[in-house]
């Protein structure tokens, strides 16, 4: 699950993961985008998800802040874990004054 729009860095970043996991898994793996509320849709329903290690989320440093301001009613014990720090993005900001 990506909770950000197709076609976006997230994304390409994810499809190119992907690309790999399935080579190494021996199985298809798709990425369901589901954008909106600055990531809380999609990372939402990854929370909810049933503990199953079939459901990922691939997410930005975005999901540190909203875990702070949205109650996403999990418990700990079946609260999602975080996997891995795959890729470091740098972003550089310019603007014409």
């Amino acid at each position: 699950m990506a909770p950000f729009t197709p076609g976006g860095g997230t994304d390409v970043v994810g499809r190119t993961l992907i690309m790999g996991m399935q080579s190494l898994l021996g199985q298809s793996l798709i990425i369901d985008n589901k954008p909106g509320a600055g990531t809380v849709i999609g990372t939402d329903i990854v929370a909810k998800a049933l503990p199953d290690d079939y459901t990922l989320l691939l997410t930005t440093s975005a999901v540190a802040i909203n875990d702070s301001l949205v109650d996403r009613r999990c418990d700990g014990e079946r609260g999602p874990s975080f996997v891995h720090s795959r890729a470091r993005v740098s972003c550089l900001h310019a603007a014409a004054s």
